[in-house]
């Protein structure tokens, strides 16, 4: 098989999601326009960060994942690009905007969340932001304060699998814009 092949096939694992498991794609918003008068929360996408993440969430929607939840930043470059991933996904609920996932948000608060929600054998997406996004990668799948590189429009899938008082959580893949690309033109 070759390395495409491989990584079409390990996405689609959704299907093997057992009891006490989640799927967790972490993904960060597309590319945005730069701040104005310092106001952060309000950069929009710009027309190509709108055609790129529509152009990756075809090829993800081509992977057949499963995801069922969209959990946003509420930062509008967040929310944009969650609503173009919901869109390509054709799910019937609108993205929920979650504050932990700006920036600077703990991933055992998210974790935490995840718990709460009672997301037991589902298949979930956060679209958030660098570093929160790369830290907390590094934190849950290596024990690492390194963290993992996400470039605008990255997609991580993680298995995470509950235990009475942890998680282990599993980096499935890391598909980065341009491979992304290429399932879409498939």
């Amino acid at each position: 098989m070759t390395d495409m092949t491989n990584s079409i096939s390990a996405a689609r694992s959704h299907k093997n999601i057992q009891r006490g498991e989640m799927l967790c794609y972490f993904i960060r918003h597309a590319e945005a326009e730069p701040a104005v008068n310092g106001d952060d929360a309000a950069r929009s996408l710009t027309k190509n960060g709108r055609h790129d993440a529509r152009e990756i969430f075809a090829g993800l929607a081509a992977l057949a994942t499963g995801i069922d939840r969209i959990y946003t930043s509420p930062l509008l470059r967040a929310t944009q690009t969650a609503e173009l991933l919901a869109s390509a996904l054709r799910l019937d609920e609108d993205p929920k905007v979650i504050p932990l996932l700006a920036n600077a948000g703990a991933v055992s608060e998210w974790i935490k969340f995840l718990r709460g929600a009672n997301r037991d054998g589902r298949c979930v997406a956060a679209v958030g932001h660098e570093p929160t996004l790369g830290r907390w990668l590094g934190e849950l799948c290596f024990s690492s304060d390194q963290p993992v590189l996400m470039k605008k429009c990255a997609i991580a899938k993680v298995r995470l699998r509950w235990m009475s008082d942890t998680i282990k959580a599993d980096l499935e893949g890391l598909y980065q814009p341009g491979f992304m690309r290429k399932i879409a033109r498939r």
